[in-house]
């Protein structure tokens, strides 16, 4: 795996939260929704059971915040392996760069201003950090 490869799993982790708690949220508007009721004259019918809905709905409910626990976990755990991993890089502005783009997840507009250098700069400079990411955690990269 590349170094890019490895840094942004803490990003792809982070969507997963994001889409997930969006999930989270659909279930719970969706448990609280009143079901389709059909009124004719000869029968009131409604859809299915509402202790058997709602039942299945707090075991999906339940199901997705555990889902959301466990990858929160995983982002944290992943988070500090990659801030320990960037700390070990020497130059000063290859682990500002690396930090400020893979654990503050910002856009390079932002990174090159921050940094005071160019647009083009700070995309040379991040292709040298990831350079030396590589040099630095080869055999960790490679196994």
């Amino acid at each position: 795996m590349t170094a890019k490869q490895y840094l942004k799993k803490a990003k792809r982790i982070d969507a997963f939260i994001k889409a997930k708690n969006e999930e989270l949220e659909e279930l719970r508007a969706k448990s609280t929704s009143i079901g389709a009721v059909q009124l004719t004259p000869d029968k009131v019918q409604t859809s299915h059971n509402a202790s058997d809905k709602l039942a299945n709905d707090v075991a999906n409910i339940l199901e997705c915040e555990e889902r959301i626990k466990k990858a929160i976990q995983d982002y944290i755990l992943l988070k500090d392996e990659i801030n320990d991993k960037i700390e070990e890089i020497e130059n000063d502005d290859f682990r500002l760069i690396l930090q400020l783009r893979y654990l503050n997840q910002k856009d390079w507009e932002t990174i090159a201003i921050e940094m005071n250098f160019s647009y083009s700069h700070t995309l040379s400079l991040h292709k040298q950090a990831l350079d030396a990411f590589e040099e630095k955690h080869h055999d960790f990269l490679c196994s």
